[in-house]
């Protein structure tokens, strides 16, 4: 974990932002009032595991995965993958993935059991206050997608993907690799731009004007629509960016979306 000053930061893009949409709002001053901690890397499949022993839970074989490409669309297969089967090789330092947005707060809950402290998942006003790290910039380290190959595996000009661009990763793997394999953001954190998808605490809303400017969470009752932040292994440079934002159905399980925890301090 790596303990975060309060403090505020402007929420959103700019307009002239490339590869900008609409739902991630213009820039809006959010304040962090409180310290927090957040995860230095992803839930790996290490950690994910032990709570799946020591909680005896079960998990079926729901995970989606792409099994073709035709230019730019990509075509999902039926849910029969695993997170222990995500449709590329892993190992225990590999980001967990194929895991759906409950899946995600029964570990966090797990955790607060066994610790006694009050894990969760990260707000999206959090969230993006940790991919910034301070900077303004569509990534943590400028506004080039031509220098992300340093900071995040996505789907650069290496990939099978139609949607490929940026620069060429030297690590031409399909799908995610292990958590801290390139450079963190200034403050210390690995793969918030790329690898895996990150479910957040809250719900989806379009209208990014409704997420609370506190810090808190965008809440709404029966929430079955999650939020998904950070891009992947499988996404283009342009949803790698920190204000990047997109729906999921929170019990849906996709082989490119995990997560990572945050602790109140």
């Amino acid at each position: 974990m790596v303990a975060l000053p309060a403090g505020e930061f402007l929420m959103g893009s700019p307009d002239g932002e490339s590869e900008r949409r609409n739902v991630e709002g213009r820039p809006r001053r959010v304040v962090i009032a409180k310290r927090f901690a957040i995860g230095r890397f992803e839930i790996t499949m290490e950690q994910f595991s032990a709570f799946v022993a020591d909680a005896g839970m079960v998990l079926g074989e729901q995970c989606r995965e792409i099994i073709s490409v035709s230019g730019v669309s990509a075509r999902w297969g039926a849910p029969e993958g695993s997170f222990r089967r995500p449709g590329f090789e892993i190992t225990g330092k590999h980001p967990v993935v194929c895991m759906s947005w409950h899946d995600a707060q029964a570990y966090v809950a797990w955790l607060g059991r066994r610790t006694g402290k009050a894990y969760r998942l990260p707000t999206e006003a959090e969230w993006e206050y940790a991919a910034r790290a301070g900077t303004k910039t569509a990534y943590s380290f400028g506004d080039d997608a031509a220098e992300l190959c340093g900071y995040a595996k996505f789907a650069d000009l290496a990939s099978p993907f139609g949607w490929h661009g940026g620069c060429r990763s030297p690590i031409a793997t399909y799908g995610a690799i292990p958590v801290g394999s390139f450079n963190p953001n200034p403050w210390g954190l690995f793969d918030m731009h790329g690898n895996a998808w990150e479910w957040v605490e809250g719900c989806w809303t379009p209208n990014a004007m409704e997420i609370p400017t506190d810090g808190s969470a965008f809440t709404r009752p029966g929430c079955e629509i999650g939020v998904i932040r950070g891009g992947s292994w499988a996404a283009g440079f342009g949803r790698t960016r920190a204000a990047s934002r997109w729906p999921m159905p929170a019990a849906e399980h996709y082989q490119h979306v995990g997560f990572r925890v945050a602790l109140p301090l």
